[in-house]
């Protein structure tokens, strides 16, 4: 197994990493302040780690330091890919972008007959049903799913870290039209993935929809950011979310991390289109 080779030199540390593999990300090396902020977050060589450990301290310890965890099955074995990414796709509340197409939703008679709700962290497993549909091939393995179930739980006493659920759902039957899986860390919310209704042409940009009014269900929240992971999808920068280096992603991050916002998404929470129209008309 490679792992990183930490010497004391004349200059102070020295963290030495061979660039033709990938490394072992562990516990105690999230824990190794020299490690993560001398040797890890300044190589713009390396952003890709794997670990084998499913435990929730691990995974919310590298949330926590600004690794996203997607996973890979390898021979048959789950391996978690903990990624500090060289670019992050950032979203600023001010940044926001309500399309042609939205504001058309916005201002039709769906919302104006409240026939939309938002719902925060109602079934973990509707969701995760929802994404499987929607992804054949989903990087979100059962081992994974199984994490996120155990984290929805778990009571971390030093990180303030949940585990939050969002779907767009129709008024008259409950039909969970569009959604995703992300986390909450102090006044950060990260996105893991999602899904949306894409065969019935009456969801048409609900998607996209589902995507806006949850950026100002945060906003109210009074979160300070939203962190979409990787920057290399359209919809991203279509919402308004910037492209950001790692070294400017970090200094929002650690920051943001430690402070509370001042209502918190940790309880079940349902917003209905009338909610949404007073946000639009009298934004904060």
């Amino acid at each position: 197994m490679r792992t990183f080779c930490v010497k004391q030199g004349e200059g102070g540390i020295d963290i030495y990493m061979d660039q033709n593999c990938i490394y072992p990300l562990t516990l105690d090396h999230l824990l190794n302040d020299d490690l993560l902020y001398l040797g890890i977050y300044p190589n713009k060589v390396f952003h890709l780690y794997w670990s084998d450990d499913w435990s929730e301290d691990f995974y919310i310890e590298s949330a926590y330091a600004g690794f996203i965890s997607t996973c890979l099955n390898i021979d048959g074995s789950d391996t978690l890919l903990p990624e500090i990414q060289p670019h992050y796709a950032i979203l600023d509340w001010n940044n926001l972008i309500l399309s042609t197409k939205i504001k058309k939703v916005i201002k039709s008679p769906v919302f104006f007959n409240n026939a939309l709700y938002v719902r925060l962290n109602g079934s973990l497993d509707n969701v995760l049903n929802k994404i499987y549909a929607y992804h054949k091939d989903s990087w979100l393995t059962d081992q994974y799913s199984k994490l996120l179930h155990q984290l929805k739980v778990y009571h971390d006493k030093k990180k303030d870290f949940h585990i939050v659920t969002v779907e767009l759902c129709s008024a008259s039957n409950d039909e969970t039209i569009a959604g995703e899986i992300g986390y909450v860390i102090g006044s950060t919310y990260t996105s893991l993935t999602g899904f949306c209704d894409k065969d019935n042409k009456k969801h048409a940009n609900y998607g996209t929809l589902q995507l806006v009014l949850l950026a100002k269900t945060l906003q109210y929240h009074g979160y300070h950011f939203w962190n979409l992971g990787h920057p290399y999808m359209n919809y991203k920068v279509k919402l308004g979310a910037k492209i950001t280096c790692r070294k400017d992603f970090l200094k929002k991050w650690l920051q943001s991390r430690d402070e509370m916002p001042p209502q918190k998404l940790i309880a079940e929470y349902r917003y209905d289109c009338h909610f949404y129209r007073e946000l639009f008309n009298h934004p904060t």
